[in-house]
């Protein structure tokens, strides 16, 4: 994403409307961090009938962790129900010793979108801090989501 050490939540969603040029079933997003919230807000953006397939959000939070620096991403509330209907499933993937986010935030994104949570256990923000390099957990989750054998 653009001018990720000083993000602004407008400037990504613009990125995601350039390169994501049309959202149907077969289409599907993965953020992780961050990340989840630009969807968020990007879906948000879809006019009525664009729906993509679904969206993977690994170490998501949908309310303000009181980083200044991402508070562009909370400068309102999120429309849940417009979120709901721009995809056709949501998957929460969050770690139970997170250093960054709590794993509330995880269960804020399954009761708010009735996402699917997967919590890892051990796994801390789930980067290349903790040594991961490889999430096939995602893989698997995008398969499921598609029905593909």
């Amino acid at each position: 994403m653009p001018n990720s050490a000083h993000p602004d939540c407008q400037e990504w969603v613009d990125h995601l409307k350039k390169i994501v040029e049309q959202v149907d079933e077969d289409t599907f997003f993965v953020g992780h961090s961050l990340g989840p919230i630009a969807i968020l807000r990007f879906l948000e953006t879809l006019p009525a009938g664009q729906k993509a397939g679904g969206v993977i959000m690994v170490s998501g939070f949908p309310e303000s962790l009181g980083i200044p620096e991402t508070e562009s991403f909370f400068a309102g509330p999120l429309d849940y129900e417009k979120i709901k209907k721009s995809a056709d499933k949501f998957e929460a993937i969050n770690s139970d010793n997170d250093p960054y986010v709590p794993i509330n935030r995880g269960e804020m994104l399954r009761d708010r979108l009735g996402a699917k949570l997967t919590i890892l256990h051990n796994h801390g923000h789930i980067s290349v801090d903790v040594g991961l390099t490889e999430l096939p957990i995602v893989l698997e989750k995008i398969m499921a989501m598609a029905k593909v054998a």
